[in-house]
């Protein structure tokens, strides 16, 4: 699978540093959010996992099926990685079992947060009757949006698998 970033078409947002109480523009990180849908065929679902190449740091979300008001969160954080203190800037590797997250909803979003200089994900779900299903970082799969500093990215809407997104930017691929 390629590596891919955003293409922002020369349109990046931006915005101010955020504020907390009395913390004024202290928090300048305005964090970036890859999206993809992933559709399941209505069959026994037996294995399901991703693994995710990026630098510095990934935080993987997924759609969350067990909602039980209004106010609880559209998704949850299932996984993260993140470089050493030391080696900030150092590649990291996340693999993850999505088995456990995924109920008979379908389709789910999956949806991870990395840095701009974008990621290499490879995913596989095995059904009960042997049949595989791949999917990854290919860039007409994802969708990326920068959000405003101090966003709680669990409560953004983008987290339900039937938000529009076409109003995100693309991917690219940046590496083979």
């Amino acid at each position: 699978m390629p590596w891919v970033a955003p293409d922002w078409q020369g349109r990046e947002p931006t915005f101010e540093p955020g504020s907390l109480f009395w913390q004024t523009r202290e928090f300048p990180t305005a964090p970036l959010l890859y999206r993809t849908v992933v559709s399941l065929p209505a069959k026994p679902l037996n294995f399901a996992a991703v693994r995710i190449q990026t630098l510095r740091y990934v935080y993987l979300f997924i759609t969350r099926s067990e909602r039980f008001s209004e106010l609880d969160p559209f998704g949850k954080l299932i996984a993260k990685a993140e470089a050493p203190k030391e080696r900030s800037d150092a590649e990291v590797d996340l693999f993850v079992d999505l088995t456990p997250h995924l109920t008979a909803q379908s389709p789910f979003a999956l949806l991870l947060s990395a840095p701009a200089d974008g990621f290499r994900m490879e995913g596989v779900l095995v059904f009960r009757d042997n049949s595989v299903q791949t999917f990854g970082s290919e860039p007409n799969r994802w969708r990326v949006q920068k959000f405003p500093p101090l966003t709680i990215l669990e409560f953004e809407p983008c987290m339900n698998p039937n938000f529009d997104d076409r109003h995100w930017f693309p991917t690219q691929v940046v590496k083979g």
